[in-house]
C-alpha cells in the first residue's frame, strides 16, 4: 500500500499545470492527495494543522511555504520536501527560513543551482534537478537571419516592450507577435506604436483557448523572448528551447543557467537593455536543440534520484538556534520586507500613493 503523500501548491496550477511534471513522478510513489491554496488571490489558505492530523507523510509544499511559525510547527517530525522556486524566493528574507530549521524531516529540491547553494550555505539538506521538456522531434526549418520573426509574451511589468523595442533597434525582424495576456493580479501591458506595428509587421494576441493553439503561434517565430526578468523553472522558455528557438532572456536566473550566450540563446541586463546581435540564431537554433535532447536524457534518468531523496530520512538534525545574523543585518531585512508588506497593501487601495511612498522610499536612502 502507498504511502499518503500530501501535496500543497497555488491553485492556479491546476489551469497552468506548471507543477505536473512533479506530480507525476511522485504518483509512482505515493498517494497523492491535493491541497489548493487560494491565499495569493485574497481567498483561503492551506491548514497544515488539519493536515498533520490525517497522517499524510511526506508533505510537499510546492511554491507555498509562507506559514505563520505556530502552523509550521504542526509538520513536527514529518518528511517536508519544499520545492522553493527563485522568482519567489528573493520576496521572503533570509531570517524567514528560521522556522523550518526545527523540522528534523525538512529538505529542500531545487531547479535553480542558485538557490541550491543559497539553502546549502543555510546549512539545509537540498539537492538540485535540471528540467527539460521533450525536444521537438521535426527537423529545424532553415532559419535567414535577414527574416527574423519574433514572439514576446509579456507577463508582468518588469519586462515589456520597452525592453524589446531597444533589443531589436539594429535587426531586421520581419514580423512579430505580442501576446498580452498578464499574469494576476494584473498589470499594465506596454503596446507598441502604430509606427513599430507597421514596420514589424506586429500581430497582438490576448489569449489562446489551448495550449496547443499558445504553442502553434510560438513556433512561428524562430526569437523567443523569455517573458520574466527571472524565473523558478522557466518552463516557457524552456518550451521555446525545446522547439529549436533562439531565446533572448535576462542575465538571471534560472534563463542564465540554461543559456550560454551567443551559442544556446542570448543573454542581457533587463536594467540596460541594447541592441542584441541576431546573425547567429541559425546556428543557436542548432545548438539548443542538441542540448534540450542531452539534457531530457539527463532528467529521465534523475527522476529517480529525485524519489530517492525524498524517501530517504534527513541526514540533519534540527537546529535549535536561528540563523545566524548580526543584528544590524536582522533590522534590514525585517525593514525591507515591512516596506514590500506596506507597499503592496497601499498600491491594492491608492496606486497613486504607493507611487508616491516609492518615491520617499529612495529619498531616504
Amino acid at each position: 500500500m502507498k504511502q499518503k503523500l500530501a501535496f500543497i501548491d497555488h491553485s492556479f496550477h491546476q489551469k497552468t499545470r506548471a507543477s505536473s511534471f512533479v506530480i507525476d513522478i511522485l504518483k509512482k510513489e505515493y498517494e497523492v492527495e491535493f491541497f489548493w491554496d487560494e491565499s495569493w488571490n485574497q481567498g483561503a489558505g492551506v491548514n497544515l494543522e488539519n493536515i498533520s492530523k490525517n497522517g499524510f507523510n511526506p508533505i510537499v509544499l510546492f511554491q507555498v511555504f509562507q506559514f505563520p511559525e505556530k502552523e509550521i510547527k504542526y509538520l513536527g517530525d514529518r518528511k517536508v520536501i519544499l520545492f522553493p522556486m527563485f522568482d519567489a524566493c528573493p520576496v521572503s528574507t533570509d531570517h524567514f527560513w528560521e522556522n523550518y530549521t526545527r523540522l528534523p524531516g525538512v529538505k529542500f529540491i531545487n531547479f535553480s543551482e542558485t538557490l541550491h547553494e543559497r539553502f546549502t550555505k543555510f546549512g539545509f539538506e537540498s539537492k538540485c534537478f535540471r528540467y527539460f521538456p521533450p525536444p521537438e522531434k521535426s527537423p529545424p526549418n532553415r532559419i535567414d537571419a535577414g527574416e527574423l520573426s519574433g514572439f514576446f509574451w509579456q507577463r508582468t511589468d518588469r519586462l515589456n516592450w520597452n525592453h524589446i523595442r531597444r533589443l531589436i533597434k539594429n535587426a531586421n525582424f520581419k514580423s512579430f507577435n505580442i501576446h498580452a495576456a498578464i499574469d494576476p493580479p494584473g498589470f499594465k501591458v506596454v503596446m507598441p506604436t502604430e509606427a513599430e506595428i507597421e514596420r514589424y509587421n506586429i500581430k497582438i494576441t490576448k489569449w489562446f483557448a489551448e495550449k496547443d493553439d499558445y504553442l502553434r503561434a510560438m513556433r512561428e517565430a524562430n526569437v523567443f523572448f523569455a517573458p520574466r526578468a527571472a524565473e523558478g523553472i522557466g518552463m516557457s522558455f524552456l518550451e521555446a528551447m525545446a522547439v529549436g528557438k533562439c531565446v533572448a532572456a535576462p542575465d538571471n536566473p534560472t534563463m542564465n543557467e540554461y543559456i550560454d550566450h551567443g551559442r544556446t540563446g542570448l543573454l542581457y541586463n533587463p536594467k540596460r537593455p541594447g541592441p542584441l546581435d541576431f546573425s547567429g540564431v541559425e546556428d543557436i537554433s542548432v545548438n539548443v536543440r542538441r542540448l534540450v535532447e542531452e539534457g531530457r536524457e539527463k532528467w529521465l534518468q534523475a527522476r529517480e534520484e529525485l524519489l530517492d531523496f525524498i524517501r530517504e530520512p534527513s541526514l540533519k538534525k534540527p537546529i535549535k538556534k536561528p540563523l545566524k545574523l548580526r543584528p544590524a543585518a536582522r533590522r534590514y531585512f525585517l525593514y525591507r520586507r515591512s516596506l514590500y508588506n506596506l507597499k503592496g497593501s497601499i498600491k491594492k487601495s491608492l496606486p497613486g500613493l504607493a507611487k508616491a511612498f516609492s518615491g520617499i522610499k529612495k529619498f531616504f536612502r
